[in-house]
């Protein structure tokens, strides 16, 4: 059964119940594709994915799984994993309680993970960046708006849709791995999706 799968342009990982599957699409490309049947007569099973996200490195074999507890590491394409950061513990030392339905995103350049945790009331988002090879936590604040959506390209460039918190109007942002940002859009939607 499939747990969880990542896929870049040249690769795929396949997190199964009892074993990985790597594919590698340079040599084996996906030509066809076939839709899931129905069946009238029992219920279509579907197994839902972990929550969090996966995330490939730049290193050749790097598998990172976040989610809201913990920053996990594989070396080695998921056959080994290595818990690196307690995110609730972080939290609680800013002051950050976790709700279940707080929400949070997160982004991946180089060895560095950012975290962000955004309070399902009207607070602002608590930053975390950390080195997940070495499990240093390098930042931890508070930002002055609230990240509603992340959206890293294939560049690695990043885009924050975020709310200012002052003045209550959504923004579009470019933002880097240091914490500068520039907004580049002011509008009223809060997805990404509209804009």
């Amino acid at each position: 059964m499939l747990n969880n799968a990542i896929c870049s342009e040249i690769r795929c990982v396949l997190l199964m119940d009892k074993n990985i599957v790597k594919i590698n699409l340079a040599d084996q490309p996906i030509i066809t594709s076939q839709p899931w049947k129905k069946n009238n007569n029992e219920r279509s099973r579907i197994t839902a994915f972990i929550f969090g996200e996966i995330m490939f490195s730049k290193e050749e074999d790097d598998i990172i799984y976040v989610n809201k507890d913990n920053v996990n590491y594989s070396p080695d394409g998921g056959k080994s994993w290595q818990n690196k950061l307690n995110i609730k513990s972080v939290m609680s030392k800013h002051n950050a309680d976790s709700m279940y339905d707080d929400q949070y995103l997160f982004t991946i350049k180089g060895s560095e993970v950012l975290i962000w945790q955004t309070p399902n009331s009207n607070r602002a988002s608590l930053e975390i960046k950390m080195n997940y090879k070495t499990s240093k936590v390098l930042k931890v604040k508070w930002l002055p708006f609230r990240v509603n959506e992340a959206v890293q390209g294939m560049d690695g460039e990043l885009f924050l849709l975020t709310q200012d918190l002052s003045r209550g109007l959504n923004d579009l942002r470019r933002y880097s791995f240091d914490g500068e940002s520039e907004i580049l859009l002011e509008t009223g939607y809060r997805d990404l999706h509209y804009l």
